[in-house]
């Protein structure tokens, strides 16, 4: 009468961008990061994943190759210049 059954389906891998934690900033239920743009800081909206010790991945919002300011981006405000190093 009652069936049970269980199915494993493998899907492609997704190869997921990871940036340390402290790059993402959390106001309420919004996360953001600043990427650098022609050499201004630009204010993300990004949506997370997985925490991988002290990296968390970065499911939207920045694209493969964008630099995201990992240190320093307390003070930071939209269309800031800012100086690689």
């Amino acid at each position: 009468l009652g069936q049970f059954g269980r199915l494993s389906v493998p899907v492609p891998g997704n190869a997921a961008l990871r940036v340390r934690a402290s790059a993402v900033r959390v106001r309420g239920q919004l996360e953001t990061v600043f990427v650098v743009e022609e050499g201004r800081a630009r204010l993300r909206l990004v949506k997370t994943g997985k925490r991988l010790g002290d990296e968390v991945e970065l499911l939207s919002g920045v694209e493969e190759g964008e630099r995201v300011v990992v240190d320093g981006g307390d003070g930071l405000v939209d269309g800031q210049p800012v100086e690689i190093r």
